[in-house]
C-alpha cells in the first residue's frame, strides 16, 4: 500500500505541476497577445465642410502609441472663384481663394501638445493650440467597416459633434483636432451636418512607427493666429477692391454681420 500511496501522490503532483505549467503558458500567452495589440497604422478619411459652400478633401491619419499626424492629401491648385447670391435686399459675394499644393496638417504629441499647419489664403500658418475635449460617452454602437464602434458627443468652439470610436484600436487619437476617447475615432459629424469626417480605409500596421513631424519652428498662439487671419483677410479684400470696376461698392470685412458666425466652423471666445 505504501508504494501505491506514493505512486498516487506522485501522480497528483505531476498532474498539478502540468496544470501549473499550463496556467503559466496561458498567462504568458495572454500577456504576449496584449502587448502585441496593434495600435499603429493609418486611416484614410473623407472630410466635408459645408459652410459657405461644400468643400470636400481626403486626409490620411498616421498614428502610433505616442503621436498622430492628420495630413491633407495633395490637391491640384484650385481656380479663383467668386459667387454672388441675392438674399432679400443684399448681395452676398462668396470668394473661393486659390490654393497651392501646400497641405494642411494636424499633429498630436504624446504629452497632449497639439500643433497644426493651416493654409489661409494660400499662406501657411503654424499654430499651437491647447484643446481639451469633454466627451459624453453614449451607449450606442454601429459597425464602421469591420470595427464595432461606440458613440460619444462633445461641445467644441460653438458646435456640437458626435463621434464614433473603435475600442478594438486602443488609441486615443482621431481626425482633425479630435482626440481623447478610449479608441481610435473613425467618424465625426457636426449636429447640423456642417462638418463631417468619415473613415474610408483602415490599415493597421506595427511598422508605422515614424512619420513626418512638424518643422522645428516657432508657433503662433491662438490669439496671434486670429490677428494674422484678420490681416490676411484685409489684404485679400484690398487686392480684390483694387481690381473692381470704377464706381462699384468696395468689399469690407466684418465679423459682426448677420450670418457671419454661421459661416465659421470654430467660434473663438475672448479668452483665447
Amino acid at each position: 500500500m505504501g508504494k501505491l500511496d506514493n505512486s498516487y501522490s506522485l501522480h497528483i503532483i505531476i498532474k498539478n505541476y502540468n496544470i501549473y505549467l499550463l496556467l503559466i503558458c496561458l498567462c504568458f500567452g495572454y500577456k504576449s497577445i496584449a502587448q502585441n495589440t496593434t495600435i499603429s497604422g493609418k486611416v484614410i478619411y473623407h472630410q466635408e465642410t459645408n459652410l459657405a459652400y461644400l468643400y470636400e478633401v481626403d486626409y490620411t491619419l498616421f498614428f502610433n502609441k505616442e503621436q498622430s499626424l492628420y495630413l491633407e492629401k495633395t490637391k491640384k491648385k484650385e481656380a479663383y472663384q467668386e459667387k454672388k447670391e441675392q438674399q432679400a435686399t443684399e448681395i452676398t459675394r462668396k470668394i473661393i481663394v486659390p490654393r497651392s499644393n501646400t497641405t494642411q496638417q494636424y499633429y498630436h504629441y504624446k504629452d497632449d501638445r497639439f500643433t497644426y499647419r493651416e493654409i489661409w489664403f494660400d499662406e501657411p500658418l503654424y499654430v499651437e493650440d491647447n484643446i481639451t475635449f469633454d466627451w459624453e460617452l453614449i451607449d450606442e454602437t454601429k459597425l464602421i467597416g469591420s470595427f464595432l464602434c461606440k458613440k460619444a458627443k462633445t461641445f467644441y468652439r460653438g458646435r456640437i459633434y458626435s463621434a464614433w470610436y473603435a475600442l478594438q484600436i486602443p488609441n486615443n487619437y482621431g481626425p482633425w483636432k479630435f482626440r481623447g476617447l478610449p479608441g481610435l475615432i473613425l467618424e465625426v459629424e457636426e449636429e447640423n451636418s456642417k462638418f463631417r469626417i468619415t473613415a474610408s480605409k483602415i490599415t493597421l500596421d506595427d511598422n508605422i512607427n515614424k512619420f513626418e513631424t512638424p518643422e522645428n519652428r516657432s508657433f503662433l498662439s491662438i490669439s496671434e493666429f486670429l490677428v494674422e487671419k484678420d490681416r490676411l483677410n484685409n489684404e485679400l479684400l484690398a487686392r480684390i477692391n483694387s481690381k473692381a470696376a470704377k464706381g462699384s461698392q468696395p468689399l469690407q470685412a466684418s465679423s459682426n454681420c448677420e450670418g457671419c458666425k454661421a459661416l465659421q466652423l470654430e467660434w473663438y471666445n475672448d479668452k483665447e
